[in-house]
């Protein structure tokens, strides 16, 4: 199988600005990859320190991807 320039088409995947509520990061990305390879874990990564000091959920795998 070959692929030529413009052969993938890739959609941003939506979220919110950064540090608020329901934005995600690369570790959620990550997360997201293993639990759907069966591999379920809580957390990939370290945590963004700005969404620690907010308070607000960062774990697990980003749950719109999943289903």
């Amino acid at each position: 199988m070959s692929f030529k320039s413009g052969d993938c088409h890739f959609q941003k995947i939506p979220t919110t600005a950064h540090a608020t509520e329901g934005d995600k990061t690369l570790g959620n990305w990550y997360t997201t990859l293993l639990n759907a390879h069966e591999n379920p874990i809580k957390h990939c990564g370290d945590l963004d320190l700005e969404m620690s000091r907010l308070k607000l959920d960062q774990l697990g795998p980003i749950k719109q991807l999943l289903s």
